[in-house]
């Protein structure tokens, strides 16, 4: 039987972080932190550099050296919600960053996240950031030329920019439908 190494490499999202349940303070010393913590941090590390693959808790869990239960309890005391769930909030903080910054189409987007049915891309990404796709990057190219001619975001006119994925993680997912 072949055993699978994984590597694990230090990615930080601005936006996304994990922030223990439990209400314990991070710390910027690595050595520091509970061994729990360091663990889900490299479990979220290898999510954001394998954005197009399918998530495997069990290669997650394997890789943390702690059983599959075990592992889902601790990254869900750990970053308030599933991996799963997280996984799909990582995956659509960057497809809204690929929409804001390129003129890929959704279609292109979805199928460089993973996703073969860019209709069920576009219904989980709306499910998320609460608006469509096209509408999003719609959104946003407002929202720059507003900034660029000395408005203010979210303005009246543009409406209110879409809640960044670290609040709907802070409300541990609440937005997110139970069916995905």
């Amino acid at each position: 039987m072949k055993h699978e190494s994984i590597e694990f490499a230090h990615t930080h999202f601005p936006n996304l972080t994990v922030v223990p349940a439990h209400g314990l303070e991070a710390h910027d010393d690595r050595s520091a932190r509970p061994e729990g913590a360091r663990k889900i941090e490299q479990s979220i590390a290898y999510m954001k550099q394998h954005l197009n693959q399918p998530l495997q808790v069990a290669k997650l869990a394997q890789a943390a050296h702690t059983s599959p239960s075990h592992f889902f309890a601790l990254f869900k005391r750990w970053a308030g919600c599933s991996p799963i769930d997280y996984f799909i909030h990582l995956r659509m903080q960057r497809a809204g960053q690929l929409l804001a910054t390129t003129t890929r189409s959704v279609k292109e987007i979805a199928a460089d996240l993973g996703y073969d049915d860019p209709f069920y891309f576009s219904r989980v990404f709306k499910s998320i950031h609460g608006v469509a796709p096209s509408d999003y990057r719609v959104m946003m190219e407002q929202l720059k030329e507003t900034d660029s001619h000395g408005g203010t975001a979210g303005s009246e006119r543009n409406g209110p920019p879409p809640r960044p994925i670290s609040e709907l993680l802070e409300n541990n997912g609440t937005n997110q439908k139970d069916s995905l």
